[in-house]
């Protein structure tokens, strides 16, 4: 036996005192345990069948499936279109028509005032979204009762919706419960009937908020948070933070762009100069966003010869070759 010191060459291992062949080589895998830990897998996958055909017929979708036995979700989708649906254990995904029997039996459950949950599972070879839109096409054929049906709006109750949300600024909860109506009927049938121009996009915010917008705008101006505004002046910071927003910044959630003037651009300058900040000088510059301060100060700031070239070459002259 050679000795090389230093060396490990495949088939021997190190010893205190020489080098020996290995005696020990891994065996094969026995064919009866192989043949065990095949069946094995396949029972697995007869587990996962039944339950993924359970979960299924129960409305799960194929994420949920996976999220509830903790597989893959690329294995449901194998298991489901290559397997079960193939052998006729499950249905596909394929549109059916709905046939008389189905839709008497679905209108029985909505007039019985069960829940989805409930429907679904009288439906087990339909999906969920299957049954909630036919649920939704057979609606208006379901006896509503009379505190829920429709009825023409006249010209006395657009009034009064206008009314109430233009002026009292009523939210749309509010205005459904005065009007007997419910919430999606009142809404849009403003935003159908008034048009985009004469529509009030304004926050629906308490009075005190509004009477103390002044003060939280001088705050603001200062730096501080909203956060800590709310928590100075005792309000709410969702009504602060709204309020301000939209009546500060872009009045009438939709502010025209206005130009600069002179006495704007010396004040931006100058402000500037001195160090101050972009939330600071909002406070100098009712209307202007931070963001428009900035570009307005790189506007100025910008050499005549980029800001000629960029705005093209003056009229009459052309391009010398």
């Amino acid at each position: 036996m050679e000795f090389v010191p230093g060396r490990l060459l495949r088939g021997f291992r190190a010893t205190p005192t020489c080098w020996r062949p290995r005696t020990a080589l891994p065996s094969a895998r026995p064919i009866a345990f192989a043949w065990h830990a095949h069946c094995s897998t396949n029972a697995s996958k007869h587990v996962h069948d039944n339950d993924i055909i359970r979960l299924r017929k129960e409305g799960k979708t194929r994420y949920e499936i996976a999220e509830t036995l903790r597989i893959k979700s690329s294995y449901v989708d194998d298991r489901l279109y290559k397997h079960l649906v193939p052998q006729g254990l499950l249905t596909s995904g394929a549109r059916r028509v709905w046939s008389d029997e189905e839709d008497k039996e679905l209108l029985r459950c909505m007039n019985a005032g069960l829940s989805a949950s409930e429907i679904y599972a009288r439906f087990p070879e339909r999906s969920c979204r299957s049954v909630h839109h036919r649920r939704r096409y057979l609606s208006g054929t379901v006896d509503r009762s009379s505190q829920h049906s429709r009825k023409a709006w006249s010209a006395a109750e657009q009034d009064k919706l206008v009314y109430l949300h233009d002026h009292e600024r009523l939210p749309w909860d509010k205005i459904a419960e005065r009007m007997g109506r419910s919430v999606a009927s009142v809404s849009l049938r403003y935003f159908k009937s008034v048009p985009e121009s004469d529509r009030v996009r304004l926050p629906r915010v308490d009075q005190v908020t509004e009477e103390r917008l002044d003060e939280v705008v001088r705050l603001r101006g200062l730096g501080h948070s909203f956060l800590f505004i709310a928590k100075v002046l005792g309000m709410n910071p969702s009504s602060i933070w709204q309020a301000y927003w939209t009546n500060t910044k872009s009045p009438g959630f939709k502010s025209a762009r206005r130009a600069y003037t002179p006495a704007e651009d010396e004040a931006i300058v100058k402000h500037r100069e001195t160090g101050m900040r972009w939330r600071e000088m909002t406070a100098y510059f009712p209307g202007r966003s931070e963001m428009s301060l900035r570009q307005r100060f790189i506007t100025l700031n910008r050499s005549p010869a980029s800001a000629q070239q960029s705005s093209g070459p003056p009229e009459g002259e052309g391009v010398s070759r």
